[in-house]
């Protein structure tokens, strides 16, 4: 029970109090022992930044997962001079909100309930809530050139943020860069070791990656309307590679980004333990 904790009665903290009484599955947020403190960060982003990048953070029902993200990116090098916006896929959520006021982070809701009572299979709502993802994340941000998109269901590497703006300048000096993914799909023990090289390669998005005002504009064109049954990233893969003519991207020979947990769209517990979990994390 709330009431257990004292820390739920000091003057500050009593919002986060009546948040802990109602709402489950928040683990150190809510210890009476030792509740989680964002990290205040004094000493800079540690790595020159050039632009700001902001995050566009994407979830559904796994509210608790936004604020393990935010630990994650709280605890990393530019992480809190970093703007983020959790795209939350639903009308309204009142835990979600709650959440967002208690983190200072923005929450935004997918406004279009038509859309998600005419879509019978989870991969149309989760095309459409990706497609309003990153068409509102560049509206709210008109002077950012590139951002950053991340799902609720990933672990961080501490050099994460380093790491994407470190490879900016590569999308702007090569057009044909869609984006530059922090996650590698070949990337086990016996073949990634080194964690500064890089590969351009022929792929698609995935598991956080950092996309240009332009090739969003661009991937936002060829969208998948609502009657496939299939995610956005295979359609981009198998259906309209041609539409937008030749394109590489860039990924990290060690991820700075992991899957993590079962029951996704497209993820099993099988499919994690034998896949997702096998690699690697710098």
């Amino acid at each position: 029970s709330g009431g257990q904790c004292k820390w739920y009665q000091h003057r500050n903290l009593s919002e986060r109090g009546n948040f802990c009484d109602k709402y489950g599955g928040y683990g150190a947020f809510c210890s009476c022992e030792k509740p989680w403190i964002p990290r205040i960060n004094d000493h800079g982003s540690g790595f020159e930044i050039k632009e700001v990048i902001p995050i566009a953070l994407v979830t559904a029902t796994r509210i608790s997962n936004i604020l393990r993200v935010i630990s994650f990116l709280h605890n990393m090098p530019g992480g809190i001079d970093t703007p983020v916006v959790v795209f939350v896929d639903d009308s309204h959520n009142a835990e979600a909100e709650a959440l967002g006021n208690l983190l200072n982070v923005t929450i935004v809701f997918r406004q279009q309930p038509q859309l998600r009572e005419t879509s019978g299979h989870m991969d149309h709502r989760m095309n459409i809530h990706m497609k309003f993802t990153l068409e509102q994340i560049f509206l709210r941000f008109p002077e950012s050139d590139k951002i950053i998109l991340l799902e609720d269901d990933l672990d961080l590497a501490p050099d994460m943020l380093q790491y994407f703006h470190q490879t900016a300048p590569l999308i702007d000096g090569d057009p044909s860069l869609m984006c530059v993914n922090a996650y590698n799909f070949n990337s086990f023990p016996h073949t990634a070791k080194d964690s500064t090289r890089l590969y351009r390669v022929y792929g698609w998005p995935a598991y956080g990656w950092m996309v240009s005002r332009k090739w969003a504009h661009k991937l936002i064109k060829h969208w998948p309307d609502q009657t496939l049954n299939a995610g956005w990233d295979l359609y981009l893969r198998d259906g309209v590679g041609s539409q937008m003519g030749e394109w590489a991207i860039i990924i990290p020979e060690v991820p700075r980004t992991k899957h993590r947990g079962g029951g996704g769209v497209h993820t099993t517990g099988l499919k994690q333990e034998r896949f997702s979990n096998q690699r690697t994390l710098n």
